[in-house]
């Protein structure tokens, strides 16, 4: 009976953590802007070049034209049309999440547009015989891996023009490898790592990202994000969906409090991981899954009827400094 549930509780453990890492090893999906530019009838002032003669047709043109001279310009309506992000100003800077716990049952995002917060993983802990069975509060075992250096998320700021207000930032989310064995010294605010080389795409870009996220009188508010993180165990991908993020940044830019991420995975994609685990045995799989799809609470295709279960964490960063023009590190 105990190595029974102790292999239940593993394997929870196991699929909380799952969610968790689905803040560093996924995507968001991209925002695409296209701008059509069509610039029509631009003249030179003959005047404005000067020494230029026009060859016989067919021949050769041989004197060079003096670019400085020919300042033709845009139109004074194209800056319009362009949509002004702002510069990169350097500010960005990079965190590193240093606490995160499950919230509770009445804590989390609205997911499902009903006005109540969405936390389905929490419902499951939060029964009183459900809860036992699954391990109890997950928070401490949460809390030890990222004491141990095993659960890093950084967050690097991009597109940053302000920590107060700031109408378009964007953010990628990494899962971090410490730059040397002392763990005592990761959340000192000082400290280096390098980047998970799960954290990203073929192409070297970030796979977990929020694009044009804002910041107004300090808290940090981004939505649409997706993040896709691969279950070992399984071998299987799996998307946290409709992810969202909340945040304060200090205003000194070293810390970030009362931090929020949640999103929702879909039924098919936990009943894969949940069958697919070697400690769960089919018996027990079944049972999981039963109390899974009782607490289904988000309809994700929107055909009317719940398919996945929301899941919403709490954290807190401090500064640190991401090696991002370094190799990364599996």
């Amino acid at each position: 009976m105990f190595s029974s549930n102790l292999y239940r509780r593993s394997a929870l453990i196991s699929l909380i953590l799952c969610l968790i890492s689905a803040f560093a090893l996924c995507s968001c999906e991209e925002e695409k802007v296209v701008a059509v530019l069509e610039v029509q009838d631009m003249s030179v002032d003959q005047g404005m070049v000067a020494d230029m003669s026009v060859a016989p047709e067919d021949a050769e043109l041989t004197q060079e034209v003096d670019m400085e001279e020919l300042d033709v310009g845009l139109p004074d309506m194209m800056p319009e049309l362009i949509p002004d992000l702002g510069p990169d100003t350097g500010i960005n800077p990079e965190f590193v999440m240093n606490q995160i716990e499950l919230l509770s049952p009445e804590e989390g995002f609205d997911l499902d547009g009903d006005g109540t917060p969405d936390n389905g993983l929490a419902l499951l802990f939060a029964d009183a015989v459900v809860g036992q069975v699954l391990g109890g509060d997950p928070d401490e075992y949460i809390a030890r891996t990222v004491r141990r250096g095993e659960l890093l998320l950084i967050l690097d700021f991009n597109r940053l023009d302000s920590l107060v207000n700031d109408d378009y930032v964007n953010l990628d989310i990494f899962l971090g490898r410490d730059s040397d064995t002392r763990r005592r010294n990761n959340f000192n605010g000082e400290q280096d790592f390098f980047v998970s080389c799960n954290s990203l795409n073929d192409d070297g870009t970030p796979e977990s990202q929020f694009i044009g996220a804002q910041i107004n009188g300090g808290r940090l508010e981004g939505e649409g994000g997706q993040f896709r993180f691969l279950v070992s165990f399984s071998n299987t991908e799996v998307l946290l969906r409709e992810a969202k993020i909340t945040a304060s940044l200090s205003e000194d830019g070293t810390m970030i409090t009362e931090g929020m991420l949640g999103g929702a995975v879909t039924f098919a994609e936990l009943e894969e991981v949940v069958r697919n685990d070697p400690e769960i045995g089919s018996s027990f799989a079944q049972v999981m899954l039963n109390f899974l799809s009782a607490k289904l609470d988000v309809d994700l295709d929107g055909d009317g009827s719940a398919d996945a279960l929301s899941a919403s964490f709490s954290f807190s960063a401090v500064n640190a400094i991401v090696n991002r023009d370094e190799p990364c590190v599996e």
